[in-house]
């Protein structure tokens, strides 16, 4: 079992570092969408209340929309990029859920190397990051795009699509780098001909043991006849070995350099760069069609992404943020048809109500998520279920209209055979007691 790469990090283990495929970036929107995370809708979620007319809530699991693979592997020996899900294999492959995971104490980067490994999906751990840091998580069949969700959560980090991998990052750096090298992106479409073809051209990448980042800047740029100045902003480090399958150049450059704080501005058509400090303020800007009620749409999405710069122009909004809200907005312009035939949902007088629409996923999924999305601490005996034949893992269908708290629970549990006890925050879930005679 080869180990996740720690770039920044050379103990002698034996292994190197491997990556593959990139996105090939098209228009703006679609680029939104051929990046983003989502949405393969588990969980359709409408809550009504007294106090609020109509709060929709969207879980969605990880599509498979990372196609990479970044692996340490032994010295000498190689799995090829044939091993490697890719496209829609592997967007299947985000989907299906993964029976169980556990770790108790184990460092990251042994449990991101396992769960690559068997998941045939690929991970690069910036080199900011402890890759010693102890895990502590549970997941029962949860798609294994929302595992990875977890794992960063649960250890601080934020994870993205960034060019062809799945990328674990410190949670406040993450945005600002898939941001910057979008940003990139754009300004390389508008490079003479010969200059973007150089900076969009996918080629594999590798280096040696004990290779020092500031060195394969240089040598990318000087084989790619590019220029790329500000090499000097780069501090010395080490990094180990890798053997990376095509990306483009701005991918390759920006991936190395972004685990620095640096990212690629162009000093002319002719694709002359320099790597610049990544501004704490980097935004995509984007205009959006206003519809029939412009101010109406800004006001949401004011709430929507609350971190960007909005504003109406000419009967349009245009936006100013990272990244990750121009996905949002999207996602908000997309919702699913079984979203949208729940809208004309209505809050009675009372307490909370919700509404879910053929909510799929595995029993053990399906507790989690409404847990976690309901604020819930969850308390589930998992060994009196399995010994009551209970299976975490078997597929669920959910649907209930205007049902409490109690009532969404009860359509869950009791027809798999489950009791539960709801006090305050908590969720008490068990098998229910076996029937006597």
């Amino acid at each position: 079992m080869g180990a996740l790469c720690d770039p920044g990090r050379t103990e002698p283990s034996g292994n190197d570092f491997r990556c593959f495929e990139p996105i090939e970036y098209r228009a703006v929107k679609s680029c939104y969408a051929g990046t983003d995370f989502g949405p393969i809708t588990t969980l359709e979620m409408t809550i009504s209340s007294p106090s609020s007319k109509h709060v929709g809530i969207r879980s969605t699991t990880i599509a498979g929309l990372w196609l990479a693979v970044w692996l340490v592997l032994p010295m000498g020996s190689a799995l090829g990029a044939e091993h490697w899900l890719t496209g829609a294999a592997l967007r299947q492959q985000f989907r299906a859920p993964v029976a169980q995971v556990q770790w108790h104490g184990t460092p990251l980067r042994k449990a991101l190397r396992s769960l690559s490994g068997s998941q045939r999906v690929a991970i690069l751990l910036d080199r900011r990051v402890d890759p010693d840091q102890a895990l502590d998580l549970r997941l029962d069949g949860l798609p294994l795009g929302d595992v990875l969700v977890r794992i960063a959560e649960s250890a601080g980090l934020a994870a993205a699509p960034i060019g062809s991998i799945v990328y674990f990052g410190p949670a406040d750096e993450v945005p600002k780098l898939e941001t910057a090298l979008e940003v990139c992106r754009r300004e390389a479409r508008q490079l003479s001909d010969e200059a973007r073809r150089r900076w969009l051209e996918s080629r594999a990448l590798s280096w040696d043991d004990l290779a020092v980042p500031r060195d394969l800047l240089a040598r990318l740029a000087e084989e790619n006849h590019v220029e790329l100045a500000g090499l000097d902003r780069v501090p010395h480090d080490l990094w180990a070995a890798a053997d990376l399958p095509a990306m483009t150049l701005i991918d390759r450059i920006g991936l190395i350099a972004g685990q620095f704080g640096l990212m690629v501005r162009f000093d002319g058509s002719d694709g002359r760069a320099s790597l610049v400090p990544i501004p704490d303020d980097v935004a995509v800007v984007e205009t959006y069609a206003g519809g029939r009620q412009p101010e109406e749409l800004l006001r949401r999405w004011a709430e929507l992404i609350p971190g960007s710069r909005l504003e109406l122009v000419g009967g349009k909004v245009s936006v100013r943020g990272l990244l990750r809200d121009h996905r949002k907005i999207a996602a908000s312009q997309n919702p699913s048809r079984e979203s949208k035939s729940e809208e004309t949902a209505r809050a009675p007088s009372g307490a909370k109500r919700y509404t879910l629409n053929q909510a799929r996923g595995t029993l053990g999924y399906l507790i989690e998520e409404l847990s976690r999305r309901l604020g819930l601490k969850l308390k589930m005996d998992r060994e009196a279920m399995e010994k009551a034949g209970i299976s975490l893992t078997q597929p669920v269908v959910l649907s209930v209209r205007e049902a409490t708290r109690e009532g969404l629970f009860r359509a869950l549990l009791e027809p798999v055979g489950c009791t539960f006890r709801l006090e305050g925050q908590t969720l008490e879930v068990q098998p229910k007691p076996a029937v006597t005679r």
